[in-house]
């Protein structure tokens, strides 16, 4: 997708250095590619920026799921100490057994 956005005004580019001085008859063919380009050029980013967008949402409820898990691993060593208890301050389940039955 970004390749192609490229790849795009690359071409929209070299369109602009060969027609800087295009013959009158030609120059209404070429704005009319150029705004043909510059549609097709939006549409790609309107596309790119729709991935950057879901690409978020994925990292804030990755991110949520991060500080679930350290609030699990800093209760379970609450629960047993730094040095580890032999019975634990509440009765459940250790983070292990919980990911096993999952």
């Amino acid at each position: 997708l970004a390749a192609s956005i490229v790849n795009m005004r690359h071409s929209q580019g070299d369109l602009l250095v060969l027609d800087t001085c295009p013959p009158p008859s030609q120059s209404t063919s070429a704005e009319a590619q150029q705004v043909a380009g510059a549609a097709e050029l939006q549409d790609e980013c309107l596309k790119l920026q729709d991935v950057v967008d879901r690409m978020v949402v994925v990292v804030k409820k990755m991110e949520h799921l991060v500080e679930i898990q350290r609030g699990v691993l800093q209760l379970e060593e609450f629960q047993f100490g730094p040095e580890g208890r032999r019975v634990p301050l509440c009765l459940s389940w250790k983070t292990r057994e919980f990911g096993r039955s999952t």
